[in-house]
């Protein structure tokens, strides 16, 4: 996996992170619905617009109780 885009600007954290999920998804054989561990994480933190830094990320997700 590369950490930069085609054109040569690094990518996020983001986009890192929901690969990391998609990798791990695709090996366990989790769909990407609601029965996936991940769902919520993906849908309530690391989409969310208001949270712009990884350490944010890591504050909210121990808010909710996300690993």
């Amino acid at each position: 996996m590369s950490l930069y885009w085609k054109d040569g600007t690094k990518k996020d954290w983001k986009d890192l992170r929901l690969a990391a999920i998609t990798r791990l998804s695709k090996r366990k054989g989790w769909s990407m619905g609601d029965n996936n561990p991940y769902f919520e994480q993906v849908y309530n933190v690391i989409l969310n617009k208001n949270i712009k830094t990884k350490q944010q990320c890591k504050e909210e997700c121990k808010k909710h109780g996300y690993r």
